[in-house]
């Protein structure tokens, strides 16, 4: 017998540990998708018994999957297990939606699907967009879907495009996206995605960029960043590093040069029944 639970609070996990102990015969796994040792210190909000409870449960469950390999690595550094750890990401179904945009050389679209919050690189992003049109050019759109957080308000996004020397016209937020397929026909309309998390373990937005074939520009502090492989899937940027914008500049102009026929196709990959395949392939080891 295969059980796996999934890590939706502590509770219930703890109780499947502890019944591995009394019934060692059945297989157990525990599918992790966030850390609270990490979450807690990014939201500066700490729960002492929680945090001993995941590492009772981290350190001693018989099995974990996780959806990256750098949560693989923060669960190595964090709780030192590194054995029985597997990695199956996440996945995502885009109705056969395909990236449409064939011409560069004109406006450059770009989207954002994380929302005007600080933790997924809002101000990473404005900058980006604003040093792609002031400092090298670009006739530059850029649309921002998700949430707002905290200060990050349509109202001080319209203080910011004035800072930054933008328009508010090619700048918009646009709100939370409720239809999955509108998601994908908007990626299939963008020449390039930004995905500037300053921590996610995942990051769904990316693979659901990589199967509608619209290149993702990633900070390494996403955990799907790992399946950007080559210059037609996008490219990880490190936001600590002072250049990154030269960076980014020089990967457009060579994305702009390649042939982006060739591209890798990864509408299939992700479908949900490979993601159950992996997670199977795991099970039966």
């Amino acid at each position: 017998l295969v059980i796996n639970v999934h890590s939706s609070g502590l509770g219930i996990p703890l109780i499947i540990l502890f019944l591995s102990k009394i019934a060692p015969w059945n297989k157990y796994y525990l599918t992790l998708h966030g850390l609270y040792a990490i979450e807690s210190e990014m939201k500066g909000v700490f729960n002492s018994k929680y945090a001993i409870m995941e590492k009772i449960i981290i350190s001693h469950f018989p099995n974990i999957t996780v959806v990256s390999d750098m949560m693989k690595d923060n669960i190595n550094a964090i709780f030192l297990r590194n054995k029985n750890v597997f990695v199956v990401p996440n996945g995502c179904d885009t109705f056969g939606i395909k990236n449409v945009i064939n011409d560069y050389n004109g406006k450059l679209k770009f989207v954002t699907i994380g929302g005007l919050r600080n933790r997924k690189g809002i101000i990473e992003t404005l900058t980006i967009i604003s040093d792609l049109q002031n400092k090298y050019g670009y006739d530059i759109e850029l649309q921002i879907y998700g949430r707002e957080e905290g200060q990050y308000t349509k109202d001080w996004l319209k203080h910011e495009i004035i800072e930054y020397n933008l328009s508010p016209l090619k700048v918009k937020y646009c709100g939370l996206i409720s239809d999955k397929r509108e998601l994908y026909n908007i990626l299939a309309n963008c020449h390039f995605h930004i995905a500037f998390s300053k921590y996610d373990t995942f990051n769904v937005a990316i693979i659901e960029a990589l199967s509608i074939g619209c290149p993702t520009i990633a900070s390494n502090m996403c955990g799907a960043s790992y399946l950007i492989k080559n210059i037609t899937d996008g490219l990880v940027v490190d936001l600590k590093e002072p250049n990154y914008s030269e960076i980014i500049n020089e990967y457009i102009t060579e994305y702009k040069a390649t042939n982006k026929y060739n591209k890798i196709d990864h509408s299939k990959e992700f479908l949900w029944p490979n993601i159950v395949a992996l997670y199977l392939k795991v099970f039966s080891q």
